[in-house]
């Protein structure tokens, strides 16, 4: 179900309101969404993806999308979910461009978040906080000499939980 509407009514993801307002459900449940929301609400995630296309990754449902659009959303823009930054939704190829991640990769349906591609790419099979704990222990290392900080640097990266190559 997609029609405009024509009544003063608000999108479900951002402050915009009016007759660009669009109506789709979702869940069985109808939501409102403007013509910029309700575009990238449509995108659809194949199970197969990622750099090694064979590799089923779970997918999210139209609900779990619209409701990470929704955590990342403000000020109206859409921000990642990990640093922050404003993204790019039109932009496939940048680097900045709102790309969908699992917080914790291999562990099924839930806790998805926007990021940006750049992110998503680096944080790759590493959980959230194994990639803030990475990335910190590597912001020391580049800042210092100290010993400690690659020792650290190193048994961190020799336990991660979510790290699959073969």
């Amino acid at each position: 179900m997609t029609d405009t509407l024509t009544e003063h009514v608000t999108c479900y993801l951002c402050p915009a309101a009016g007759a660009g307002v669009f109506k789709r459900k979702i869940a069985g449940k109808p939501h409102m969404l403007c013509a910029a929301c309700f575009k990238i609400s449509n995108r659809a995630f194949p199970k197969k993806r990622g750099k090694r296309k064979h590799r089923r990754v779970e997918a999210p449902s139209r609900l779990e999308w619209v409701e990470a659009l929704k955590r990342a959303k403000s000020g109206g823009k859409f921000h990642c979910g990990i640093s922050g930054v404003a993204l790019d939704t039109i932009s496939p190829g940048s680097p900045l461009y709102a790309t969908l991640d699992h917080v914790n990769p291999s562990r099924g349906n839930g806790g998805w978040m926007v990021v940006a591609a750049v992110i998503n790419d680096m944080k790759s099979d590493l959980s959230t906080e194994e990639f803030r704990s990475v990335v910190s222990a590597l912001a020391t290392i580049f800042s210092s000499e100290d010993i400690n900080a690659r020792q650290s640097l190193e048994r961190k990266l020799s336990s991660l939980e979510f790290w699959k190559r073969s």
